[in-house]
């Protein structure tokens, strides 16, 4: 349960970093290339961030676990 809560915080805190920090630098940069915004380039963006944060809570539960 532990665990369960741990990683929907990591993908939660994930999420608000991206829409709020990151997500204007991958358009800016992604406009910088000629190219512009659609759904290919958004699924990606959102693959990557949901990616990090499940290896990053993985990670933190896996430690978790061996050392509780």
């Amino acid at each position: 349960m532990l665990s369960s809560i741990i990683k929907i915080a990591f993908t939660a805190l994930a999420l608000a970093a991206w829409q709020l920090f990151l997500q204007p630098l991958w358009n800016a940069w992604i406009e910088s290339q000629g190219k512009a915004v659609g759904f290919g380039e958004t699924a990606l963006g959102w693959f990557l961030v949901l990616s990090a944060a499940w290896i990053v809570s993985s990670l933190v539960t896996r430690r978790i676990k061996r050392n509780g």
